[in-house]
């Protein structure tokens, strides 16, 4: 439990990088037992770069005006290549679906995973 610091005893980190846990929970008490909390600061995995935060007032998410709104959202985004690709996708079915048609079709493990290395490898071209 030492990797635990009261926040009664330490302010701690800034709230936006902690994790609040009820001390009976941690400990695995029943929840009235005990009224402390605990706080654990751990620093974001993800580099600052990829954790920009996009307002874009001309698009909605509504889900009535979605379709017509996936093109300026990917643009916005720069992943317009990507949303061309969807009907590939959807053409192809899941990946699931290619790999129960290969054991079906009896292949082995090892052949259905060199299949789905194949796909990684080569995108929605192979």
């Amino acid at each position: 439990m030492s990797q635990f610091a009261s926040s009664t005893k330490d302010p701690g980190p800034p709230a936006d990088r902690m994790l609040v846990v009820p001390w009976s929970d941690a400990a695995g008490m029943a929840p009235m037992r005990l009224q402390r909390t605990v706080a654990l600061a751990l620093p974001s995995p993800f580099p600052a770069a990829n954790r920009r935060v996009v307002v874009d007032r001309s698009v909605t998410t509504l889900w009535r005006e979605r379709a017509e709104n996936c093109q300026p959202i990917a643009d916005r985004l720069g992943s317009r290549a990507e949303l061309d690709l969807v009907p590939q996708m959807i053409a192809r079915g899941a990946s699931y679906q290619r790999q129960l048609a290969l054991v079906a079709e009896g292949a082995t493990l090892p052949e259905v995973v060199a299949s789905l290395a194949a796909e990684l490898e080569d995108g929605l071209g192979a």
